[in-house]
């Protein structure tokens, strides 16, 4: 089944590319047990214990089990042991993301309490893509991806040149260097941390390109990103300091910070919040804004720097787009 419900009218392609594909539709007869999820199981019984039908009530005799309380005690499902909780999703989730060969730093990674309540919102499930192994597994360098399709080796989210026919604008590339919580794995999950807030709608469907380790970029899939909850001040503050220096240190010395800097230095010159009219004059200015690790770690430790968490997760595959990776020599 294709699962691009969330692609927009008229996405652009190459000449000779396909549609996104996910997974083959086929017609086959087969019997299925429809089990609730365990979060469908969680929350009827927080509402049964809204509605004051506990067991408790139940066991001494205070309330009768009507014809409602009896389906619905047919439809329960198996043993927990047989349910799959978000627990275990998340643990399967993380010891797959730790047999990934890639170039990550413990004191890169956020905690996992973090991560976890940020992707329970979208799931752990991986897209499911239905191509050879070794054409999935294909990676190519920048080097050659710019080459191919344009735009700079070094932004996040390259502006492709008029030279470049090909109709793509949807290229969001992410190293682990410094996004150690991107997609480790094509279809798998992610989040996207930045100190710019974007609003509450990604403006459309990625195309995720990830640096796995040197000269390794790997095509993930077409992403949609939908905000979370950003970092609690408490959040923030109850991680290491060896991961609050690190990210300081990689802030202070990154050009593309989400104009962190530059609504750090307006601050302290206009003694307020600078508006986000003013962010905006200030980064289309030549102006290089100057900002120490410390002064970025004491942003944050104090609020007054709010790291926004978007959750990345995969809506289509373009195979034509994969294999012209896999032509990278």
């Amino acid at each position: 089944m294709l699962q691009n419900a969330d692609l927009r009218p008229g996405y652009p392609t190459l000449s000779r590319h396909r549609d996104l594909v996910g997974r083959p539709s086929r017609k086959m007869t087969r019997v299925e047990v429809v089990v609730p999820t365990w979060r469908q199981v969680r929350d009827a019984h927080l509402e049964r214990r809204v509605n004051g039908e506990s067991e408790a009530r139940h066991s001494t005799g205070l309330g009768a089990v009507g014809d409602a309380d009896e389906e619905q005690q047919q439809q329960q499902p198996p043993p927990a042991t047989q349910i799959k909780s978000e627990d275990d999703e998340a643990k399967d989730y993380f010891h797959l993301q730790a047999q990934i060969k890639v170039e990550v730093k413990p004191e890169d990674i956020i905690s996992d309490n973090v991560v976890r309540d940020r992707l329970a919102l979208i799931g752990y499930d991986t897209f499911d893509i239905k191509i050879p192994r070794d054409l999935l597994d294909a990676t190519a360098t920048r080097e050659f991806t710019t080459r191919i399709w344009g735009g700079s080796m070094q932004a996040t989210f390259p502006r492709i040149g008029k030279e470049f026919t090909h109709g793509l604008d949807d290229f969001m590339y992410l190293s682990l260097l410094y996004d150690p919580h991107a997609p480790r794995w094509p279809g798998s999950p992610g989040l996207f941390f930045r100190f710019k807030d974007e609003g509450e709608a990604w403006p459309k469907i990625m195309r995720l390109v990830v640096r796995l380790r040197n000269n390794a970029w790997q095509y993930m899939g077409q992403y949609k990103l939908t905000a979370a909850p950003s970092l609690t001040p408490d959040e923030w503050n109850a991680q290491s300091f060896k991961v609050k220096r690190k990210w300081a240190n990689k802030l202070s010395g990154r050009k593309f910070d989400g104009g962190l800097k530059a609504r750090l230095v307006l601050r302290k010159r206009l003694r307020r919040d600078p508006t986000p009219q003013e962010v905006a004059t200030a980064l289309q200015s030549n102006e290089r804004f100057r900002v120490s690790a410390d002064e970025i770690l004491e942003a944050c430790d104090q609020g007054r720097a709010v790291v926004h968490v978007w959750c990345m997760k995969c809506v289509g595959y373009d195979v034509d787009f994969q294999e012209m990776i896999a032509t990278c020599v």
